[in-house]
């Protein structure tokens, strides 16, 4: 199920509401943490290293340099392994996400741009 919005400069923005659902959520939860019965330095590490393993590993290594670009090459096991970490980032699966940000590639900056700053912040 898609929401859309009005245009925006030509251009529709789509949302998936379960998408929508899951950011805010996330976040809805981790703001919980200014609350002293909700912190624990415990927490805290495990969302840095959290942070690390999923958003470095998974995304920034895995989807966008070893997929998208083919900058690197390591065993297929490893790179799968890797594609499962980037996946529980929630930003879609691989091939979604390497489609995506190949068209960004393409077209940077430009009406058909995903995720042109150009167009909407959203």
């Amino acid at each position: 199920m898609f929401i859309a919005l009005g245009p925006i400069h030509s251009r529709a923005v789509r949302w998936k509401k379960d998408n929508v659902y899951g950011f805010l959520a996330i976040h809805l939860i981790g703001a919980l943490a200014v609350f002293p019965w909700f912190f624990s330095w415990t927490g805290l590490i495990l969302f840095l290293a959290g942070l690390f393993v999923f958003g470095i590993l998974g995304i920034n290594l895995c989807f966008h340099r070893l997929l998208t670009h083919r900058g690197l090459a390591c065993p297929r096991w490893l790179e799968r392994a890797l594609a499962l970490l980037g996946t529980c980032s929630l930003q879609f699966g691989p091939a979604h996400w390497v489609a995506a940000h190949r068209k960004h590639h393409h077209y940077a900056d430009e009406d058909d741009d995903p995720h042109s700053p150009l167009v909407s912040f959203f």
